[in-house]
């Protein structure tokens, strides 16, 4: 929601914690925990601080209000005591008779900075998840009332990539054509701009999401005639659940007011099984490429470590390399190995004679990444197809489990 925190304080594996005096004081052993601090955001103030808690130990974190819920042995007879508790001037039972929503045990005067104030911690956790204030107005009236234009054309594709056993990365992909854009010339140079504003809601109109996103253009004014048959692209990365969205999209010429574009289609996100093997989409994309420590899993186009920038509608010229991105789920692994056991069968068919182009067998296991879930990315040159449509086929057979996956994709080349 508000982008990279300006701090992380992490502690993956627990460890001593010393309390402050209003907490009661004196060290605790913690689960796994870890702040994100924000030296500001907007409507909600300065150094932000969220705190999020593994419970389970079992890479769960979740957020929390209670700055105690971070204490292991909370709940156990004598464990960890505060210092007041030692001196007898609390008891451990006070932990649990709180009325401030926290497990702490506090000081004997009751005293509590007012950043961490009952108040104060239930008003930042209701400010943090408010939705935020649509800023294009304009946009938002066309999406509530159905209201369709079609004097901004552009392409949408939703992805679907596995995140946890019940969240899925939904990455949508909206592409604009250069030549549908107006530009205006200031100092030389030829500017354009999209207003975006898109709306994830349930078949019963609940809003899951609500995002907003300027595309800028800016370019000189004698390469001009080369962008015109280029396209403007936008990313946006939603975690969802497995089930079905109604997605609302309205976009905006800024240099020409009446001339917008609108889409609403229903999606599917799927359920990825624990046992089955399955994978995600697949994504065709004329880039595909690794992108550094600081900026992995955040970022436009960012899946992990890799940047991928789909190609909406497929369509490649010869002169590009075709990049192929997508996931295997539930591999099983050898006790003996501890690796997986798999063929993976690359074939391209031309789709209108079903005459195959291109086939490569590999083995997951002598692959850099085998394991129970790994990326498969390939980068494919080509100059050597024909205009056409083509057909690929991915062939995944898990030799451990028997189980066999056949995703497909279609793509152009013009």
């Amino acid at each position: 929601m508000y982008g990279k925190p300006d701090e992380i304080d992490s502690h993956p594996d627990g460890g001593p914690w010393e309390r402050p005096q209003w907490m009661g004081g004196g060290t605790a052993e913690t689960y796994p925990w870890v702040d994100w601090i924000y030296h500001y955001l907007p409507r909600i103030g300065t150094e932000v601080k969220l705190e999020f808690v593994d419970k389970c130990m079992c890479g769960d974190y979740k957020l929390t209000m209670d700055p105690c819920a971070k204490d292991a042995l909370n709940e156990v007879p004598n464990g960890d005591p505060t210092m007041y508790e030692q001196m007898g001037m609390t008891s451990q039972v006070s932990r649990f008779t709180q009325t401030n929503g926290t497990t702490c045990s506090g000081s004997p005067g009751g005293f509590v900075p007012e950043r961490d104030s009952e108040f104060s911690r239930l008003e930042q956790y209701a400010e943090i998840f408010r939705p935020p204030k649509i800023k294009f107005k304009d946009l938002e009236s066309v999406i509530n009332k159905n209201i369709n234009y079609h004097l901004l054309p552009f392409q949408f594709r939703a992805d679907y990539v596995k995140v946890t056993d019940d969240t899925v990365l939904v990455p949508f992909t909206i592409q604009i054509a250069d030549r549908d854009m107006t530009f205006r010339e200031k100092n030389g140079v030829q500017q354009s701009r999209i207003n975006i504003l898109g709306r994830i809601s349930t078949l019963t109109g609940r809003t899951v999401q609500t995002f907003e996103h300027v595309v800028d253009l800016n370019i000189p004014q004698e390469l001009l005639p080369q962008y015109l048959h280029q396209s403007a692209r936008y990313w946006y990365g939603a975690l969802l659940r497995p089930g079905r969205y109604k997605v609302d999209l309205a976009l905006k010429d800024v240099n020409s007011p009446n001339k917008m574009g609108t889409l609403r289609r229903g999606i599917v996100v799927p359920q990825f099984s624990d046992h089955k093997l399955q994978s995600s989409t697949i994504m065709l994309a004329d880039e595909i490429e690794r992108v550094p420590s600081q900026d992995v899993g955040a970022g436009q186009f960012i899946i992990g470590n890799t940047k991928v920038m789909p190609v909406v509608g497929d369509h490649f010229r010869r002169s590009q390399s075709m990049g192929i991105y997508m996931q295997l789920y539930n591999l099983k692994v050898s006790q003996t190995t501890h690796k997986p056991s798999a063929t993976i069968d690359w074939k391209i068919l031309n789709a209108a004679t079903h005459k195959l182009i291109f086939s490569h067998v590999e083995l997951a296991q002598q692959l850099s990444n085998a394991a129970e879930q790994m990326t498969l990315e390939k980068t494919l040159p080509l100059e050597s197809f024909s205009p056409g449509a083509y057909e690929l086929q991915v062939q995944v057979t898990d030799n451990l489990d028997h189980q066999t996956i056949s995703p497909q994709a279609t793509f152009f080349v013009k």
